[in-house]
């Protein structure tokens, strides 16, 4: 529950070093298929992909170009293997 609580306070914005080291916590997290980060049924992942898509939208303020990039591999590799419906539902 910890790592949900976490989640939802996502992305960071007020603070823009640590922003940049939590977003790339995330895509690690991620990149290893988290259990407790995607939940059960991979419930969180809208979340997640809801999160990638504004750190993305914010530029380089809240993600460093790699970690920008991780986000973007991760968001094709996500199309590429769940049905549509639960990236629709984020």
């Amino acid at each position: 529950m910890v790592i949900l609580a976490w989640l939802n306070c996502l992305p960071i914005k007020g603070d823009l070093i640590e922003a940049k080291v939590v977003h790339d916590q995330l895509c690690s997290m991620v990149e290893r298929s988290d259990s407790e980060l995607l939940g059960p049924n991979n419930q969180y992942l809208p979340k997640i992909v809801s999160v990638f898509a504004e750190v993305l939208c914010a530029g380089k303020d809240l993600a460093t170009e790699q970690t920008a990039s991780r986000m973007i591999n991760l968001l094709r590799q996500l199309q590429q293997t769940l049905p549509p419906a639960t990236l629709a539902s984020s």
